[in-house]
């Protein structure tokens, strides 16, 4: 065992007549334990929103992917190719056995065990840890899927705005379907003035006040 290993626990989650076996720290969020433990993805609700909010092969890119929960069903019910970004190391190794073990011939998927932000390179101070720092246009140029992004999740705790700036690119140029969790009303109101300078509004049809969902007014990029 690796200085970064941890205890798990495995959920089983049969849904749409597959399978998914989801792999997760003993010591993991509670309001995600209980989801899995209940045989259910964490947010799931939401996750079946986004499997009808783009089509399906597009590029997922899953910002704060955590064990793996948004980027397992991404890469098990909509193909294409996963973009995972954690930073956090004991997660990262739950992460890719999670993904490894759900890859299929419709997709594939990429690790990145850093953090996003506003910039490529250098590194950053969260918590107690340095970790290194990239900013999403330049990871999806490095898994070489720029072209076809279909969903950009983030979940960073506090950082959003700096990784929505570190995708200025990839909103302007392809208008992926945004799911964005704000910790603050403050925060909320800053990431919709920010997303509406990018021609995006609040999806209506996803009715739960969070995560903030955004679909850009003219569509995705064809």
């Amino acid at each position: 065992m690796n200085q970064h290993d941890v205890a798990t626990r495995t959920a089983t989650i049969a849904l749409a007549g597959r399978r998914i076996r989801l792999e997760y720290p003993i010591d993991c969020q509670a309001s995600i334990t209980t989801q899995l433990a209940g045989g259910k993805f964490y947010e799931e609700g939401l996750l079946k929103h986004l499997r009808h909010a783009s089509p399906v092969g597009m590029v997922c890119i899953d910002v704060g992917a955590n064990i793996g929960n948004h980027s397992v069903f991404f890469e098990a019910f909509m193909g294409g190719t996963v973009l995972a970004v954690e930073p956090h190391a004991p997660f990262v190794s739950v992460l890719r056995r999670n993904l490894e073990r759900h890859v299929t011939s419709l997709g594939s998927f990429c690790v990145f065990p850093y953090a996003a932000g506003k910039v490529t390179g250098g590194v950053d101070e969260r918590g107690n840890r340095q970790v290194t720092v990239d900013d999403v246009w330049t990871m999806a140029e490095h898994a070489g899927t720029i072209g076809t992004v279909g969903i950009l999740k983030i979940d960073v705790d506090g950082p959003e705005l700096d990784v929505l700036a570190g995708a200025a690119r990839v909103l302007a140029d392809f208008r992926p379907y945004v799911v964005v969790e704000a910790l603050t009303a403050q925060a909320e109101e800053q990431t919709q003035a920010f997303m509406a300078d990018f021609g995006y509004a609040l999806d209506p049809t996803f009715s739960a006040p969070h995560p903030l969902c955004f679909c850009h007014l003219e569509g995705a990029t064809p």
